[in-house]
């Protein structure tokens, strides 16, 4: 409920506010958190109508200090709904005051520590409930920076003893019971909420820290995250909040340490002088020394030597450097191997696969030398040690480019020269004696050369393509439709010698017999017709 709380600020939301307490539906209507449901009905009507007379309602409960005041329609409506759904209405109750705070606004830091007092010399537990809420909303207010830690570490210790307190957890049930609501809310309910306080009491403080760690901004991010250290979180929540802070400040780190060393293994092969590749593995370790380094310092005191994620860049980072160190060791090139690897495992946490590689390859240069598994206390003041040292040590690696040497058969040298003359020379007298021989023919002809010409008013020809031959019709009489089953009766089958019937032309094979001459139409106009009678003198 709470997320949802912020999500529907949107916008309106200010640096340094406690947002469920500006937003609270009990400060919206203007009553205290023990108002019963006829109190929050007729204070609803009441703004409704002066909302329709144009009048703008103000209360004594409003403490305009915390933030600006909106009582539209929709925010009534809002508030109403809220407080009808029990789980809300608890949540509601804990972020505001049962008795109005008799104190002016905190205009500084040191006068807060004294309204906190007067508040808590009242007895009850909504007495010490509302001087916790009242500290900590003032410190959003006075100190959005979490520059006084000591204020704020006073706060949350007032919050703790609230949330131990059962008293507190029974008043918010015996407030429902008198309230006469409708829907009551259950001790599951409540036991519910009381797990969500510490989330609820530091979701602001976790935000502005994720926002300076996108920022860059370490100091007030380091700040941020020593209040939540100091706010007695359980473990699980701190981890979370620590996980998403510094997840992106991991992520970074691991793409810069990629960036300084991702080219070098493209010149462990090849041609090229030794002096060219220790220049460019020189680079990729002034790179890790110069840009890496300064972001994984910063990362180590953020988030400390036992955090997950600065072990696992810094596992990443001396993973790295080994490959660094091999490709030194490969070439020839002891002493920046030997100090590569040192690096490598000192930034290595205990029992990972880079500190074991990087403890054998030491080992190779000096058999003697003791590298004893490293307890967690150690690695940390190690890896703080090492991390905050930024000296280059002298004469060890490289500040300009070496110049390119000659190299034997491909620089200018003289016996180059005179190789390529003496090429040259054997291709000359091999031409000519080809032509002597009359196998190739070297001089110019006599006659000159005609150049082609070229028809620019060329007309390509006219494809015609006949047309095609045209069918002639077949005429297909339609089928008779078969006649119906059992009504058909199969004829006998002629006997033999049987006489067959005479066709005309006294041709009895109708193969070939005359064609029979088509029957001329009668016309009945003219069958039988009678003169007609002579006209009458």
């Amino acid at each position: 409920m709470a997320t949802k709380i912020l999500k529907k600020a949107g916008k309106q939301n200010e640096r340094g506010q406690l947002q469920p307490l500006a937003q609270s539906a009990f400060r919206t209507l203007g009553l205290a958190a023990s108002a019963s449901q006829k109190e929050i009905y007729e204070k609803a009507s009441a703004l409704r109508l002066a909302r329709q007379l144009g009048v703008e309602k103000k209360f004594d409960e409003d403490l305009a200090w915390l933030a600006a005041m909106s009582r539209t329609e929709a925010d009534v409506r809002d508030a109403l709904g809220r407080l009808a759904s029990p789980p809300q209405r608890l949540l509601e109750r804990l972020f505001w005051f049962y008795e109005r705070p008799d104190v002016e606004r905190p205009t500084r830091v040191a006068g807060l520590r004294a309204a906190t007092d007067r508040l808590l010399d009242a007895a009850g537990p909504s007495a010490r409930h509302d001087a916790a809420l009242f500290s900590l909303a003032a410190l959003h207010r006075l100190d959005p920076d979490f520059k006084q830690q000591e204020e704020w570490a006073r706060a949350y210790a007032l919050w703790r003893e609230v949330v131990e307190r059962e008293e507190f957890w029974s008043l918010l049930v015996v407030a429902d019971l008198k309230g006469e609501f409708e829907l009551l809310a259950t001790f599951g309910e409540v036991k519910e909420l009381r797990g969500r306080v510490p989330r609820l009491l530091t979701t602001t403080v976790a935000e502005r820290a994720r926002d300076a760690a996108a920022r860059d901004d370490f100091v007030a991010c380091d700040r941020a995250l020593m209040l939540l250290r100091g706010a007695a979180l359980p473990r699980a929540l701190l981890d979370e909040y620590m996980d998403a802070t510094l997840g992106p400040v991991e992520d970074r780190i691991e793409r810069l340490t990629d960036e300084a060393f991702g080219w070098v293994g493209l010149y462990y092969g090849g041609e090229e002088a030794n002096s060219q590749r220790k220049y460019r593995f020189d680079q990729a370790w002034k790179n890790f020394h110069w840009k890496v380094k300064p972001h994984l310092r910063r990362f180590f005191y953020l988030a400390g030597g036992d955090n997950h994620g600065v072990r696992r860049s810094c596992e990443h980072a001396a993973h790295r450097l080994g490959e660094l160190a091999a490709a030194y060791s490969r070439y020839g090139f002891a002493k920046e191997s030997l100090h590569v690897f040192r690096q490598a495992r000192t930034l290595a946490p205990p029992g990972s696969a880079s500190a074991s590689f990087a403890g054998e390859r030491l080992r190779s240069f000096y058999p003697t030398l003791d590298l004893s598994e490293r307890s967690d206390a150690e690695y940390v003041a190690s890896l703080e040690g090492e991390l905050g040292d930024m000296r280059t040590p002298s004469k060890l690696f490289e500040e300009k480019e070496p110049v390119a040497t000659a190299q034997k058969g491909n620089d200018e040298t003289l016996g180059g020269c005179l190789a390529q003359v003496a090429l040259y020379a054997l291709m000359i007298m091999s031409c000519l004696a080809l032509d002597k021989c009359g196998i190739t023919n070297t001089k110019k002809s006599g006659g000159r050369y005609t150049p082609s010409t070229m028809n620019f008013n060329y007309t390509p020809p006219r494809i015609v393509i006949p047309p095609m031959p045209s069918l002639e019709s077949l005429n297909i009489t339609p089928l008779s439709p078969p006649a119906p089953p059992g009504k058909t009766r199969r004829k006998a089958p002629r006997p033999a010698g049987a006489r067959q019937r005479a066709l005309p032309g006294g041709n009895t094979d109708a193969n070939t017999a005359p064609p029979v001459s088509p029957i001329v139409p009668v016309n009945a106009n003219t069958v039988g017709a009678r003169p007609s009678p002579p006209p009458k003198k």
